[in-house]
Parts: C-alpha cells; structure tokens; sequence
C-alpha cells in the first residue's frame, strides 16, 4: 500500500498544471481550478460524469486504467476484475449544473484525509462554460499537508487540463 500511495504522491508532484492551492494549512487545504470552454452545459457535464474514463488519467487511477472509472450518482468509483476502490460518494448531483462528492480521492483516505469536491458549471454569455473545481481537504494526518495540497492540486489540474482537451477534441479543435 505505501508503494500506491508514492507513486500517486509522486505522479502529483509532476503534474504539469498550474497549482492554485487558495488556502493550506494543519488541519487541510482548498484547491481551486477554473477553465472556460466552448461548449455547452449539458455537453460539459455529460464528459465530466458518463464520460470520465475517457479523459481521466490512468496514471491517477488504482487499475492502471481510466476506462474502469464511473461517476454516477452514487459515486467516483473504480471497479475491475473482482475489485473496487471508491474514491468519493456523490452528495449532491444538479443535472447540467454541479456535483458535489465526499470524502479522500483515491490514496487520501489511507492518510486518514477526507474532503468534500464540487465541481460546478454556469452558462457563459457566447454559450459556453464556465468550469470551476473546489477541493476542500482536511482531517487528521502524519503527512506534510503543505506538500500534500501541491501535489493533489497539481492532479486536480492536470485532470481539468485533460477534461478541456477532451471537450475541444470533440468540437473538433
């Protein structure tokens, strides 16, 4: 278990997204991300929901494999062969709108951290969408919380980065 949790700590350190970490301290962090793309609502929120095994990065997944990723409504889970990590409950799921999941993003929770992540969406004025990603984590942990809050920001960018490729992709940009 500690070779998983080294090497998704060290996957997050090279994530190559801007880090914006609003707020760390010993208790937890907030991580922050926006991106505007070009299409709408309902498109942006099929491929960040039904669609996330396919700009999800297997490189951040327990299975190697972003294709056994699933966010529903129940949860972000991973499942294949006989196993499953669930990674956050789905607390809150506003079609088209905003989703709200709790709890530690994959290793997280072996470090006895938990959070809440919202992932929200608004309309733009040319039709297109606003992203924007919070990720509030805290709890109890001999881990460097300051290091930690880089290191998951760095993946929640990198996975942002993927999803706005992904939809520019499919636009055909």
């Amino acid at each position: 278990m500690r070779l998983i949790i080294s090497i998704f700590l060290t996957g997050m350190m090279t994530a190559t997204a801007q880090a914006e970490v609003a707020v760390s301290g010993s208790e937890g962090f907030i991580s922050q991300h926006h991106a505007t793309v070009a299409s709408n609502k309902a498109q942006v929120f099929e491929a960040m929901t039904a669609g996330l095994g396919q700009w999800w990065s297997s490189g951040h997944s327990f299975s190697g494999d972003a294709a056994n990723m699933r966010l529903n409504k129940q949860c972000l889970c991973e499942r294949w062969d006989n196993s499953l990590v669930h990674h956050l409950n789905t607390e809150i799921w506003i079609e088209n709108s905003k989703v709200v999941l709790a709890g530690g993003l994959g290793p997280l929770k072996e470090l006895g951290l938990s959070g809440t992540m919202i992932w929200s969406l608004a309309a733009t004025d040319d039709g297109g969408t606003d992203i924007n990603w919070k990720y509030h984590v805290y709890g109890f942990s001999q881990a460097d919380l300051a290091a930690l809050a880089d290191a998951v920001d760095g993946v929640l960018a990198e996975q942002l980065g993927r999803l706005v490729k992904h939809l520019s992709t499919a636009e055909g940009g």
